[in-house]
């Protein structure tokens, strides 16, 4: 059984006033559950300020963010539904269709991070970003880099993509990259000029 029920579409958190301060009202708590504990995160966008998910049991897709940009952090939650075509619009190069895209459909790219002295980049963390500025789903600092600060990200969708690699306290995004169809595109990104975070 769905944790939302089939007739919702927005779910708006609040804030209270308890003896002077502003505390999350049930709404915003039950967004936050919802986020945490049931809905599946599938990318982000706006450089991270609105994030989509989907529904594991209905597969419909849903916005959060934080709305009211006047207020500190955004001010409370929203949760908002969204259609196939809203979804890819906003997010687009994460929403597959079900099933996940043909193997044709998709391209590739693959990298090498090097460091002080062209020493490799072991233990460097990657995260991609779309043209603009909507974070691709499944590469979190997560993307595993190699002993030769080798690393692959396939099931790109065509499109332009930037690159940033972190080490430690050092950060660098690449310019725009080219992903083509049932292509392999390459990039070398060297961190040991890179600024500090």
């Amino acid at each position: 059984m769905s944790e939302i029920q089939a007739d919702e579409t927005v779910i708006s958190g609040g804030w209270l006033q308890e003896k002077g301060q502003a505390v999350e009202d049930e709404s915003s708590c039950r967004i936050k559950a919802l986020v945490r504990d049931y809905l599946i995160k599938l990318g982000e966008g706006d450089f991270g300020w609105s994030k989509l998910f989907s529904d594991p049991v209905d597969g419909r897709f849903w916005e959060h963010t934080y709305p009211q940009s006047h207020l500190h952090g955004g001010g409370p939650p929203e949760l908002r539904c969204l259609s196939e075509e809203e979804a890819v619009a906003r997010f687009g190069a994460w929403v597959l269709p079900k099933g996940g895209p043909a193997s044709d459909e998709v391209g590739c790219l693959t990298g090498r991070i090097w460091r002080s002295f062209g020493v490799p980049g072991t233990g460097a963390r990657i995260r991609i970003w779309d043209e603009k500025g909507r974070r691709v789903s499944g590469v979190s600092w997560d993307c595993t880099v190699d002993e030769a600060g080798r690393f692959t990200i396939e099931h790109l969708r065509p499109g332009m993509y930037f690159v940033q690699a972190a080490l430690g306290d050092r950060r660098e995004m690449t310019g725009l990259i080219p992903i083509s169809r049932d292509e392999r595109a390459r990039v070398e990104i060297n961190i040991e000029q890179a600024t500090s975070a």
